[in-house]
């Protein structure tokens, strides 16, 4: 069989100039099973969450290693069991809080951090913070700011604010803070800035895969506008790595981090031929026509934008002829015409992307078995599609004129 043209990757790649990313402010819908978790146990806290199954949003807090979460909520656990915990005021509890889990303040640090290593910032004690006073009945609230996230507790008639990063007496007071906004946040929403925080510092250090996981997580537990904008400016950065990686025919790595790259910007031209011309490239590279047809199939099926790409629909379909021939060849007549029924199905509103010369051979060959098979309808039912395909083919026309011969009888003559 004909291999597959090089020219129409190229053409894929030359279409790339005219494409660049729009989407910023659209809605974006993630879910779960489109994000990369770090382990098992971390995928299943956010699938239960997902679906209202969490019974506790500090779950969303652990470590995703079973051994550090354990650690960690036995820490927490023993400190919430302490029944001097319950006895004492607010401030002589938090106190106690901050002796046990804020000792060094870091600009990235995680609920863990606090918990095995007494390493914190601003999200990371809030949230402890919170969670004790809440456990002794206090009413509490967490309220994020565009560069900060503090507690409030009510006390007699107001808020009164705890600022859990301070020391000493300014720990406690009533003094509003000038910000441009602030808003109420739920755990699950300070767990997701947990996550952004995570992100932003594997941005900073260059791992923009990475980045985007974290950024991903974070979107899933609060989908605020500042995740959201930086979970898609993240997918852009790893679009155009991806990109530099198929013009440097790193094709399955290109693959891994487009992928990642589209469940952010899904719409975004750009991303998708890139995507396309990074299937081009494993398809052109290996002579596995069956493995190739399998994976572009996945991939339509996955990315219905792919439907729409002439370059890459042209290879599906030369995959389809090739694998519709080998098994013809091989005696495997079933799967043969199975190929070509595909064919007929998903490109038949497109001949035009179809060649034609492979297309009269492959049906030519399906029509001769059809016909040794003692199944003239079927072979002649199969030419009317192939010539749909291939209208100019020599041999498909000669086939077609022999079938019409064989069928007419002496009445048919006469007229």
């Amino acid at each position: 069989m004909k291999r597959i043209p090089s020219f129409r990757l190229g053409g894929i790649l030359f279409g790339l100039l005219f494409f660049a990313v729009q989407l910023f402010g659209q809605i974006l819908d993630l879910q779960p099973h489109q994000i990369h978790f770090d382990s098992p146990q971390e995928a299943q806290r956010f699938r239960d969450w997902h679906h209202d199954q969490l019974s506790d949003p500090v779950e969303l807090f652990f470590s995703a290693g079973a051994p550090q979460a354990a650690a960690e909520r036995a820490a927490l656990q023993n400190f919430l069991t302490n029944d001097l915990v319950d006895r004492l005021p607010v401030a002589p509890t938090f106190q106690r809080l901050r002796r046990a889990f804020f000792r060094e303040y870091r600009a990235v640090a995680s609920f863990g951090d606090a918990l095995r290593h007494r390493e914190f910032n601003c999200v990371s004690s809030s949230a402890l913070t919170a969670m004790v006073l809440r456990r002794r009945g206090e009413r509490v609230r967490v309220l994020e700011t565009p560069r900060h996230i503090y507690v409030e507790v009510w006390r007699g008639n107001s808020w009164t604010r705890i600022e859990t990063t301070s020391e000493g007496r300014a720990l406690f007071h009533r003094k509003k803070r000038r910000d441009s906004w602030v808003r109420e946040i739920s755990l699950a929403e300070l767990a997701g800035l947990q996550y952004f925080n995570a992100g932003l510092q594997a941005l900073d250090d260059g791992e923009v895969a990475r980045a985007f996981d974290l950024l991903g997580r974070a979107h899933l537990l609060y989908p605020s506008p500042r995740i959201t904008d930086m979970l898609r400016h993240t997918a852009g950065r790893l679009g155009n790595t991806g990109r530099q990686k198929v013009l440097t025919q790193k094709s399955e790595a290109a693959l891994t981090d487009l992928s990642r790259a589209l469940v952010a910007l899904p719409e975004d031209a750009f991303i998708q031929h890139s995507y396309a011309a990074a299937l081009l490239q494993i398809a052109e590279s290996s002579p596995d026509y069956r493995r190739n047809h399998q994976r572009c199939a996945a991939a339509r099926r996955e990315h219905p934008f792919l439907k729409t790409i002439p370059e890459f629909e042209q290879v599906y379909a030369d995959l389809l002829l090739a694998v519709a021939w080998q098994a013809l060849e091989r005696g495997d007549t079933d799967a043969g015409l199975h190929g070509l029924a595909e064919l007929e199905r998903e490109l038949s509103a497109h001949p035009e992307w179809v060649q034609p010369e492979m297309a009269g051979a492959v049906y030519g060959l399906a029509w001769a078995t059809l016909v040794q098979q003692g199944q003239p309808q079927a072979a002649k039912e199969l030419l009317v599609q192939g010539l749909g395909f291939a209208p100019h083919s020599e041999s498909l026309g000669r086939k077609q004129k022999a079938m019409l011969a064989m069928s007419q009888g002496p009445a048919d003559q006469l007229r």
